[in-house]
C-alpha cells in the first residue's frame, strides 16, 4: 500500500521539467496569496484603522475624565438641606413645563412626567443632580417618538 506522500512523489517525478516549473510557480503564487490574504491584509487594515480608533478612545477617555472631575466636584460641595434640595428641584422641574408634577414622599420625591420632550429630560436630570443633589432611585418612562411619559423617583441628599 502506498502512502499519499509516495503517490505525490511519483506524480512529481512523472512531470517533465517544464510542468514542474509551472507547478512550482503556481505553488509560490498560491502561497503568496495566502500569506497576503491571511497574514498581511488584516494587519494592514488594523494599521489603517488604528489612528481612528485611537482618536475615538482618547475622546471617550476625555469624557470619562470630565465626568470624574464633575463627580469629584459634587462630592466636595457642602450638602444641601432637604428644603433647599426641594426648592432647586421645583425650579428645575418648572423648566419642563406644566407636564411635570413634583410629589414629595418623605425623603424621596416622585416626579410625574407627561409628554416631556426628550431634549429637556437629560439636562433636567443633570440639574437635579447638581443643584438639588438628588439622584434617581427608580425610573419608569415610556417613549413616544421624541417625548417621554412616566415617573422618576428621586432620593434627597444623594451623593455621587
Amino acid at each position: 500500500m502506498t502512502s499519499p506522500i509516495d503517490t505525490g512523489r511519483q506524480a512529481w517525478q512523472q512531470l517533465n521539467p517544464r510542468e514542474r516549473v509551472a507547478v512550482g510557480v503556481a505553488a509560490c503564487a498560491l502561497s503568496f496569496a495566502l500569506l497576503v490574504g491571511v497574514g498581511l491584509r488584516p494587519a494592514w487594515i488594523t494599521l489603517q484603522q488604528g489612528p481612528q480608533k485611537l482618536a475615538r478612545l482618547e475622546a471617550d477617555l476625555q469624557r470619562v475624565q470630565q465626568a470624574a472631575l464633575e463627580a469629584q466636584a459634587l462630592r466636595q460641595q457642602a450638602p444641601v438641606s432637604v428644603a433647599d434640595a426641594r426648592t432647586a428641584l421645583e425650579a428645575a422641574t418648572q423648566r419642563l413645563g406644566p407636564q411635570a408634577k413634583v410629589t414629595p414622599q418623605g425623603d424621596q420625591v416622585l416626579v410625574n412626567l407627561q409628554d416631556v420632550d426628550a431634549k429637556l429630560l437629560l439636562p433636567w436630570l443633570g440639574e437635579v443632580r447638581r443643584a438639588a443633589r438628588m439622584a434617581p432611585v427608580s425610573v419608569q418612562l415610556q417613549r413616544q417618538g421624541e417625548r417621554y411619559s412616566g415617573s422618576v423617583l428621586l432620593a434627597a441628599g444623594a451623593r455621587p
